[in-house]
C-alpha cells in the first residue's frame, strides 16, 4: 500500500515598499526684489534736503527728501484765519437760530414764519462753509506734512534721482529715488504645460546655482493657475531668503526642479 504525502504550500503576501522615482527639468530665471517701488512726492516743490544717497539702507518710515515748506505754511495761515473766521460766523448764526426756536415752537409763535425759517438757512449755509474750511485746512496740513517724502518700507536705495534745487512735480510725476527690498528675492521660471500635473507646491523642490555662493535649495511658492496662451508654458515662484545681502538682486540663475512621479 503506497502512501501518498500532502505538501501544503502556504503564499503570504509580503508588504512591497514603494520606490518613488524623481523627475527633474531644468530652469533658468533672474533673481528679483520681492518688493521694489519708485518714490515719487504728493506734493510739487524744490528739493530743500536730501538725507539718502545710493547703497544706504532706510527703515520703514525713514525720510528720504525734503521740499521746501514756505509757500505751504503761508498757504496753511491763510487757511486757519479762514476757518476761525467760518467758524465764528457758524457760531453766530447758530445762536440766533437756537433763540428764535424756542420762540417759533410755542403756541402762538412769537416771531414769523419767514425770520424763523431765514435764521435756519443761515445757520445751515455757515455751517456748510465752516465744514468746507475746516476741510481745506485739513488737506493744507497733510500737503504740509507730504513735504517730508518718507520710505514706505525697509530696504535699500538704488537710485536717487534728484538733487538740491531741482523742482519735483506731481503732474508729471518726478521719481525721487528707487528703493528695493533685497532681504527676499523673487525667483520666477515657466515650466511647459506638460508638467502642470506633476509639479505642485507640496512636493516639488527646487535647486538653484547661484554663481558665487553654495546651491540654494528651496520649495515652491506659488504655482500660476492659468496658462500662458502664446507659449503654452505656466509660471512659478520661488522665495529667496537673502538676510545676509550677498546675493544682488537682477543676477542671472540656473537651476533644477525635482518632483515625485
Amino acid at each position: 500500500m503506497k502512501i501518498r504525502s500532502l505538501i501544503l504550500l502556504i503564499f503570504v503576501p509580503l508588504a512591497l515598499t514603494a520606490i518613488e522615482q524623481e523627475g527633474s527639468y531644468p530652469i533658468i530665471g533672474t533673481l528679483s526684489p520681492i518688493h521694489e517701488a519708485k518714490i515719487g512726492s504728493q506734493v510739487s516743490g524744490r528739493v530743500k534736503t536730501i538725507h539718502v544717497r545710493m547703497g544706504d539702507r532706510i527703515k520703514k518710515g525713514d525720510v528720504l527728501v525734503e521740499l521746501d515748506p514756505l509757500f505751504l505754511e503761508i498757504e496753511l495761515k491763510r487757511q486757519t484765519a479762514l476757518f476761525e473766521l467760518s467758524k465764528a460766523c457758524y457760531d453766530e448764526a447758530l445762536a440766533e437760530y437756537q433763540r428764535l426756536q424756542p420762540l417759533w415752537e410755542k403756541e402762538p409763535p412769537s416771531i414769523s414764519k419767514k425770520s424763523y425759517e431765514d435764521a435756519q438757512i443761515r445757520c445751515k449755509q455757515r455751517k456748510a462753509q465752516c465744514d468746507q474750511a475746516s476741510a481745506d485746512l485739513e488737506n493744507t496740513k497733510q500737503r504740509l506734512l507730504e513735504t517730508r517724502i518718507i520710505a514706505p518700507f525697509d530696504g535699500v536705495i538704488v537710485k536717487r534721482n534728484v538733487d538740491f534745487g531741482e523742482s519735483v512735480t506731481t503732474m508729471p510725476a518726478v521719481t525721487v529715488a528707487e528703493i528695493i527690498d533685497d532681504t527676499k528675492l523673487l525667483f520666477e521660471f515657466s515650466l511647459p504645460q506638460d508638467l502642470l500635473e506633476k509639479v505642485t507646491v507640496q512636493t516639488a523642490r527646487v535647486t538653484l546655482e547661484i554663481p558665487g555662493l553654495n546651491t540654494y535649495e528651496g520649495t515652491l511658492s506659488v504655482l500660476s493657475p492659468q496658462l500662458e496662451k502664446d507659449t503654452r508654458t505656466f509660471l512659478c515662484q520661488v522665495i529667496v531668503d537673502n538676510l545676509d545681502g550677498k546675493i544682488r538682486p537682477g543676477i542671472f540663475v540656473k537651476g533644477t526642479i525635482y518632483w515625485n512621479n
